[in-house]
């Protein structure tokens, strides 16, 4: 800890609130799949009072930048799910707190199907039963620790582990 005040998950609260905290589960879903959509048509007017990233996303003129962006806010909540998961190894499940430790676990679990599932459908190629073991898919970070290094999985292996996570 590099700070006395920072606490560090590890009872089955903690996790909950992790899991329960809205702004970080919640709002970190990629949007350039919409914003780069046909869905909708912008006025000028409109369209004047966008950000110039806004501006350029609508125009599908991006350029890379080096910040937080879809793809990394994508694996903040990723992050969150797979310390609670992590911690829960240290938590043994006893019939008093079966219900709350079944909780966080389904909870985590959703939560991580959930933004692969998002992160695919943005960064995925799309699933062709042809090409799905040789198509790229997305990187399928299932721990916390930041120095491994991951590739991106295939497609197959991608939608196998959403639906593993999800069910």
């Amino acid at each position: 800890k590099s700070d006395s005040n920072i606490v560090v998950p590890s009872t089955l609260k903690d996790l909950q609130s992790l899991l329960d905290e809205a702004n970080a589960m919640n709002n970190n879903t990629p949007s350039f799949g919409e914003s780069l959509s046909d869905d909708y048509y912008l006025t000028t007017e409109n369209y004047n009072t966008f950000s110039v990233q806004e501006q350029e996303k609508y125009k599908w003129n991006i350029r890379p930048y080096n910040f937080e962006n879809d793809w990394s806010l994508g694996y903040s909540p990723v992050f969150n799910a797979n310390l609670c998961l992590e911690v829960l190894e240290d938590i043994d499940s006893t019939a008093a707190n079966a219900a709350a430790w079944n909780n966080v676990k389904g909870s985590a679990l959703f939560y991580r199907a959930y933004h692969f599932l998002n992160l695919a459908w943005i960064y995925a190629q799309a699933y062709d039963p042809a090409t799905y073991n040789t198509d790229l898919g997305i990187v399928l970070r299932t721990e916390t620790d930041f120095n491994v290094e991951y590739d991106r999985a295939t497609v197959k292996e991608t939608y196998d582990r959403i639906i593993m996570d999800a069910t």
